[in-house]
């Protein structure tokens, strides 16, 4: 029996279309873009670069500094190494030295200059005659010869003497005469004169005292009544031609000294100024 045939089928075939093509473009100012942020990243590299070799030397310098380094080691290892050994049996030799008792002959012939002696060896200046190997040996491990002591070092000079204390401008007998007579107290003779005080300036020139300062820097002291030392202040440069100071001055000048007054003169020397107020000071 036959099969019934089959319906027709109808097959469509598209028309062929041509192919989009896409292509991309990359603007010209994308590559200046990218060519200039290359060049930026260079310039910053060697900007780093220099600033570390800056800091740190270049690879030149760098590896000279090691080499020096290594240098400085290996000589510091050198001289931290023992000396060599003195070798007591240099030039001796050995095939005919073929027992103790002939080495040690010999090796005390040399010490008592029998034999060549070398650098190394040193002879004393006696040494006992050698009859046998343990005369040697006895000879070896005697004692050494005493060595007279060392005198005794020679006593060292005396220190010189401390310099004299300088002497004040107020050790004399002038006091409760021409000294200390006048009629100012100490607070009325600083108004009257201008004399700079406080304590700290006190201070200072105690400490200017130690070091046998006395009037310096303007500094006037004085002699109380009770034998106690006084600070009476700073005095200035004014005070040179101060009249009623130069008065002072004049009663009480030593014999011979020179008379300001009398001259019309000023006072010319700090002795001058500190005599004058010393004669109007009533010594409180």
């Amino acid at each position: 029996m036959g099969s019934r045939p089959s319906a027709a089928s109808t097959t469509y075939i598209p028309a062929t279309v041509a192919p989009t093509i896409f292509q991309s473009v990359v603007p010209e100012e994308d590559f200046a873009r990218a060519a200039k942020r290359i060049q930026e990243l260079k310039t910053e590299r060697e900007a780093a670069k220099a600033e570390r070799y800056a800091e740190i030397g270049t690879p030149e310098e760098i590896r000279a500094r090691m080499d020096k380094r290594n240098k400085v080691t290996e000589a510091a290892y050198e001289s931290s190494l023992p000396e060599p050994e003195i070798d007591y049996t240099a030039g001796l030799d050995p095939a005919r030295l073929n027992n103790l008792d002939t080495f040690l002959t010999k090796l005390v012939e040399r010490r008592q200059g029998k034999g060549k002696a070398s650098a190394s060896v040193s002879a004393p200046v006696s040494a006992p005659k050698i009859d046998s190997a343990d005369a040697v040996r006895k000879a070896i491990q005697a004692p050494a010869p005493k060595v007279a002591p060392r005198p005794a070092p020679a006593p060292r000079p005396a220190p010189a003497p401390a310099p004299a204390p300088r002497p004040t401008l107020y050790n004399d007998g002038k006091w409760g005469s021409k000294w200390g007579a006048g009629s100012y107290s100490t607070e009325e003779l600083r108004k009257r004169f201008g004399l700079a005080y406080s304590k700290e300036l006190e201070e200072e020139a105690k400490t200017r005292r130690s070091a046998g300062m006395y009037n310096e820097e303007g500094d006037i002291w004085g002699k109380s009544s009770t034998g106690k030392d006084v600070y009476l202040g700073k005095a200035h440069q004014g005070l040179y031609g101060n009249e009623e100071l130069i008065s002072g001055h004049a009663r009480q000048a030593d014999a011979g000294e020179k008379i300001h007054k009398d001259r019309g003169e000023n006072l010319s020397s700090i002795g001058d100024r500190a005599g004058g107020i010393w004669n109007v000071w009533k010594r409180d």
